[in-house]
């Protein structure tokens, strides 16, 4: 299952191929169509897809581009249907009524009701209810929510403001989704300012709003400056994914049917995917196969599918080349057309929109065990995804076609099959065995075990030609599918492990795994990890007795409650450990190290550094170098 470059296409008019700033699938009279929106003295071009190349049936031109503030496009049905696009510092929404073939008609606005908020607004969702139809803008100028409700004799407040930043007053870029769960019916908020998800419960009556379940930084979960949004139906649940750009992460979110929120995932950019500083994302679900894509500032994209329990697995990245035009992506949206699932990508830099292609008459079966019973899957002649639950010793044929085999904490075996096979291996303390790994055609994924961050970790030995692979406690035994002896080179070549990182979540603490970049990593309420690479990071433990390694740069680290252990490696580095006993090591260059509240051990390592004991009796040691030592008001 490949993603492949099908061309770059174009409108011909160079205002409305420059500067696209999102996209909109829609589905009218039996017609899918692709809508592009364009920024400023640009206008929306409207696509037919259909196999092959899209084909250009109508555009239109903005008439006023000073006033507008633009945002993702959304489609409000009440009376002529209307395609919304931005608004105007009056406070109306600016859009085009669409006809019944998928073509632009007349330039529309819409007049927010008396107590509405005058100025622009920052994100729009729109929702169909039996009594009429909802709307929700977030105002530009405070980041609050109103929630607005037309029953068929027009538009009135119904609800608001709600304040989504964490303080109120800022203003920021919001997103809005909608989902239905069952009877119940969730607005899905979040801002860049927030760091966080928020739900709300909407009435089927008249719109009104109830807050139910927040999700995100102040829980533990790295998010840092969300910038885009999916939801997505599988399994038998409902998913939130959130790319935030400050932390290069991508979240996955449980929304339950009462509409709380619980973390599944959380995937950080690494050298070997293309998402860091992510803009944009798409999302489609085939049958019981979910398509992720995601870009951003990193010039490429990442094509994921999310597992049962709600982890994503990394399947494929394309790097820009000229003429793919995936320099800082700016907007992606995907749609299946026939038997392909297209990828439709906008540059920041390069006009026209790049189409991708995924050829789906191969997709395979999609199979999960039990959990309670070893169970034998076996896949066809197709693209199958086989998933092994809980701890048994379940058995995965994969057959013919590129699968993949996911093993759960049990001593499974796998057989691939004929076919480039991805094999995702658990983090279980009982061995498990890949039976017929080819090399140079199939792919290892190994982080899932905990801690692991590259091959450098990893004991590596061989029992025959069979390569065995250790890390704390998790042993894979992996026999070749020829007669050749099995070298860990030949599977992992470099010191990557050729995947994102997973942080740990596991409901009483993080691992959080920085990257080259300067971050800001934040923990939870338990006892977290939190290991910051290199770069400026900045990292904060806050509950729990965490620990933090600061890595290479100058770093600035805050224990927060509970007994810490601090490091803080390389670099000019500010440490303070807040409330706690916590104990403190400086590492190389100067440092400034901080004990605060209660009985603290800080070694300044070398370099010439300052220690605080402050309050509490501390224990200062200013290690090598010309250090200054401050024991603070207590017996130090």
């Amino acid at each position: 299952m490949e993603l492949g470059f099908i061309g770059t296409f174009q409108s011909g008019a160079a205002s409305l191929d420059a500067n696209i700033l999102d996209f909109c699938v829609l589905e009218i009279g039996g017609g899918l169509y692709l809508y592009t929106v364009s920024g400023a003295y640009g206008g929306i071009a409207v696509y037919a897809l259909e196999s092959g190349a899209p084909t250009l049936i109508d555009s239109a031109y903005y008439t006023d581009t000073s006033t507008i503030d633009y945002v993702a496009p959304i489609l409000i049905s009440s009376g002529t249907p209307m395609l919304v696009y931005g608004s105007s510092y009056l406070g109306r929404l600016l859009g085009y009524s669409l006809d019944g073939v998928g073509e632009i008609g007349l330039r529309d606005s819409l007049t927010l009701p008396a107590g509405a908020p005058a100025g622009f607004q920052s994100a729009a969702a729109a929702l169909d209810l039996p009594g009429g139809e909802a709307l929700f803008l977030v105002d530009d100028d405070t980041g609050d929510l109103y929630s607005y409700f037309n029953d068929g004799t027009g538009w009135d407040l119904s609800a608001g403001p709600f304040a989504l930043q964490v303080e109120t007053g800022e203003s920021g870029d919001a997103i809005l989704e909608t989902v239905r769960i069952g009877t119940a019916t969730y607005l899905i908020a979040t801002t860049s300012f927030s760091d966080m998800v928020q739900t709300f419960q909407v009435s089927e009556f008249d719109g009104t709003l109830r807050a139910v379940d927040t999700l995100g930084k102040f829980d533990g979960v790295g998010i840092n400056t969300p910038t885009a949004m999916e939801i997505v139906e599988a399994f038998g649940k409902t998913w939130i994914l959130l790319g935030a750009a400050e932390s290069g992460s991508i979240s996955v979110m449980s929304l339950a049917a009462d509409g709380t929120l619980s973390a599944t995932d959380h995937l950080l950019d690494t050298l070997e995917t293309r998402f860091d500083g992510v803009t944009a994302m798409a999302s489609v679900t085939v049958g019981d196969r979910v398509f992720v894509i995601a870009g951003g500032s990193d010039d490429g994209i990442s094509l994921f599918t999310l597992l049962p329990n709600g982890v994503l697995v990394h399947l494929k990245t394309l790097v820009h080349a000229t003429g793919l035009g995936l320099e800082n992506v700016a907007a992606i949206e995907a749609a299946l057309v026939g038997d392909s699932l297209q990828v439709f990508v906008a540059s920041a830099l390069s006009p026209g929109v790049a189409l991708f292609e995924i050829d789906l008459a191969t997709l395979g079966v999609t199979k999960t065990t039990s959990g309670t019973t070893a169970t034998t899957l076996s896949g066809g002649a197709g693209d199958d995804m086989l998933v092994s639950t809980g701890d048994e010793a379940d058995t995965l044929l994969g057959g013919a076609g590129s699968d993949i085999l996911v093993s759960g904490g049990g001593a499974v075996v796998m057989t691939g099959g004929a076919g480039s096979d991805l094999f995702v291996i658990g983090a279980g303390i009982k061995r498990q065995v890949i039976t017929d790994f080819e090399r140079g055609l199939d792919r290892l994924d190994l982080t899932n075990w905990p801690m692991l961050r590259n091959t450098g970790q990893l004991t590596a030995w061989n029992e025959g030609n069979n390569l065995i692979l250790a890390f704390d406690g998790h042993v894979i035994e992996i026999r070749p599918a020829g007669s050749y002896l099995l070298r860990l080179s030949d599977i992992l070549p470099g010191a990557s492990l050729g995947a994102p990182d997973h942080a740990l979540l596991s409901g009483v603490g993080f691992i959080l795994y920085g990257t080259e970049a300067s971050e800001r990593m934040i923990g939870g309420l338990g006892s977290d990890s939190l290991l910051g690479e290199s770069g400026g990071d900045t990292l904060f433990g806050n509950d729990g007795d965490d620990v933090l390694f600061g890595g290479d740069g100058d770093d600035l680290i805050w224990g927060g409650e509970g007994n810490d252990e601090l490091f803080a490696e390389a670099g000019a580095d500010t440490i303070e450990g807040e409330d706690g006993d916590d104990w403190i090591n400086g590492g190389e260059d100067n440092d400034l190290l901080q004990g605060g509240l209660g009985n603290d051990y800080l070694d300044g390592s070398s370099g010439d550094d300052v220690l605080y004991g402050s309050a509490g009796a501390d224990t200062l040691d200013g290690g090598v170098g010309n250090d200054t030592l401050y024991g603070g008001n207590q017996g130090d």
